[in-house]
């Protein structure tokens, strides 16, 4: 096959789950298949490590042009701020696709005579609702709607009424392209639900695999009770799952265990949380060249997520390094888990809290709990099994029902 890949995040430096994926899907897919990459670079750097991903196929990179120049970003935002009116689409939709990515993606299918464009991402395919004569997929790393409902309902009054109108046009727009591709691929069978009743044709739920020989548990557990938290914070769901932590859940632990410490780990921290590494046993650490340290020498995986969607590759890492996870009916949606065996599962700061402590207090409970996790993702989420039925997802599911 011949694949067009339509990807507006420039998938290097990998420092998130989006990232992690579309690269998988690269590595995988250009063994046997023709694969031409068409991105969008937003920096300097980013434009020299475009060459990286020539092993994987062609790659066409496209500047963002409000990136250019001040001029730029005052002309583009008006353009898109219009735009958005007259359509109805959210202002990131513009910011994430420019024009230019969404003609490069129709020139290079014409020009190699693509059998399938993928569509990373609902927005990256708003330039082609009236479709192409190849196949078309689209990959819903989350149902972004889904987050966006999820921000206006846990949002104070006075946001309420600009993060709903956000949601609905998210949601309208969202819903145009999942009823105008072929197939649709989520990373959870509850996505697939979602989007197969908002109107798309076909969809499928592809693995999340990992490598989990290589994300061993720590020989001996630290005595010290630490926990970790590690996302990319330019996700806006990890902002807010650790704002809400800080401020909310960790002053209840702290009160119960004088010596609980944190590390927020990951890339792109914004202001408010490297300011939360100014407070007494909270540290912050920006991107690392390796998460294993921090996991490892944790002896709590905390995931506070009250928005978002999708599955959560960091709760999946985490348990693979054996560290018991407890996280909220959001963070651990779609997965199959099972609360009390293999994680732990509290909703509200109080129960939060409790639940943290709970494990602090009973090592051999947060062992067990550890090890079940580990268990439940060598059995569910190894790289060669997700490998394989990624290419089956391709090569028979989609292809082989023509699309």
């Amino acid at each position: 096959m011949r694949m067009v890949f339509a990807a507006p995040l420039f998938p290097l430096p990998v420092d998130g789950g989006a990232k992690i994926r579309l690269l998988r899907h690269l590595e995988v897919l250009s063994r046997k298949h023709e694969i031409h990459l068409v991105t969008v670079v937003r920096s300097a750097g980013e434009r020299a490590l475009a060459a990286d991903l020539e092993r994987y196929g062609e790659v066409v990179a496209i500047e963002a042009p409000h990136r250019r120049t001040p001029a730029h970003r005052v002309l583009y935002r008006a353009g898109y701020t219009l735009l958005s009116r007259l359509r109805g689409w959210p202002m990131d939709a513009f910011y994430g696709c420019p024009g230019a990515f969404s003609r490069a993606v129709k020139g290079r299918a014409a020009a190699v005579s693509a059998d399938l464009i993928h569509y990373d991402f609902w927005f990256a395919a708003l330039g082609d609702l009236k479709g192409q004569s190849c196949g078309r997929v689209m990959l819903e790393h989350d149902v972004e709607y889904i987050r966006r409902r999820r921000d206006f309902e846990n949002a104070p009054p006075e946001s309420r009424a600009a993060l709903r109108r956000k949601w609905v046009a998210t949601e309208r727009a969202e819903k145009t392209v999942l009823r105008s591709v072929d197939c649709v691929l989520t990373v959870t069978d509850r996505d697939s639900e979602e989007v197969l009743s908002a109107g798309a044709r076909r969809a499928f739920t592809l693995p999340t695999g990992i490598a989990t020989d290589a994300c061993r548990p720590p020989e001996s557990e630290t005595p010290d009770p630490r926990l970790v938290y590690v996302g990319a914070y330019s996700h806006h769901p990890n902002v807010d799952a650790m704002l809400w932590f800080a401020n909310d859940i960790f002053p209840r632990i702290r009160e119960a265990n004088q010596d609980a410490t944190l590390n927020i780990v990951g890339s792109a921290p914004p202001p408010e949380i490297l300011e939360l590494g100014l407070r007494k046993a909270i540290s912050v650490t920006g991107p690392v060249p390796d998460v294993a340290p921090y996991l490892q020498g944790a002896r709590i995986s905390i995931a506070p997520l009250r928005v978002g969607s999708g599955i959560k590759g960091k709760i999946i890492e985490a348990m693979a390094y054996g560290r018991p996870v407890v996280t909220t009916s959001v963070g651990a949606e779609g997965m199959g888990l099972t609360d009390g065996q293999n994680v732990v599962i509290a909703e509200g700061a109080g129960s939060f809290a409790a639940a943290v402590i709970d494990l602090l207090s009973n090592p051999a409970k947060a062992l067990a709990i550890g090890r079940a996790g580990r268990e439940f993702v060598v059995n569910n989420h190894s790289q060669q099994a997700a490998d394989a039925r990624l290419l089956e997802i391709y090569e028979r599911d989609v292809w082989e029902g023509k699309v």
